[in-house]
């Protein structure tokens, strides 16, 4: 397979070589190389309002990029810790896992709208769960709809400068950290997706 992807690849840059010549190829390669090393520089105005991470929802709040940066490495921290937390406790599958993917979704610095996909697993598995368990709460049920449809208001923060989907997924962690450590036994029920 690896070798398939190299040959066609190389194919399609040879074609379009070919095709448009040197100086388009040139310039293709220098954009691609410029926006790798500055991801903001593709969408100027709409990178931030279109991201749903830690990083991005203080630098909405916040103009200093110092602590911007102190914020969010310690956010972060905070968000890996109750992952671990969640992880490590007796909790059923579908619970460490779908924590494990809000983790990764909150602390990626570069997460846009369209990386959200990797939520899916989570809206399925948790309404599920959710469903056969007597012990999911009804604020879990809220708070699998709200980190599905608020990231459809990402351009409102704009004007608010409030990423409202981050505020919904660490809403929904912390409430599956309330769910793992709760002191009696949870159900076993696991879903059969899993």
């Amino acid at each position: 397979m690896l070798s398939g992807l190299v040959i066609s690849a190389a194919a399609q840059l040879a074609f379009s070589y070919f095709y448009f010549g040197r100086d388009v190829m040139q310039n293709y390669a220098e954009i691609l190389l410029r926006s790798a090393r500055n991801p903001a520089s593709t969408e100027l105005i709409f990178s931030p309002i279109q991201m749903h991470s830690l990083h991005s929802f203080w630098e909405l709040l916040i103009p200093s990029h110092a602590i911007v940066a102190t914020l969010y490495i310690l956010s972060s921290l905070i968000v890996i810790a109750i992952a671990t937390t969640i992880w490590k406790s007796s909790s059923p599958l579908v619970i460490r896992f779908s924590a494990l993917l809000i983790a990764a979704v909150l602390v990626n610095p570069h997460l846009y709208i369209y990386d959200l996909l990797a939520l899916a697993p989570i809206f399925l598995l948790l309404t599920d769960w959710s469903l056969r368990n007597a012990l999911a709460s009804p604020a879990l049920r809220v708070l699998l709809y709200l980190p599905f449809l608020l990231p459809l208001f990402g351009p409102v923060a704009r004007w608010t400068h409030l990423q409202l989907s981050v505020i919904a997924f660490a809403a929904l962690l912390w409430t599956l950290h309330r769910i793992a450590t709760r002191g009696h036994k949870l159900a076993s029920v696991q879903s059969r997706v899993v």
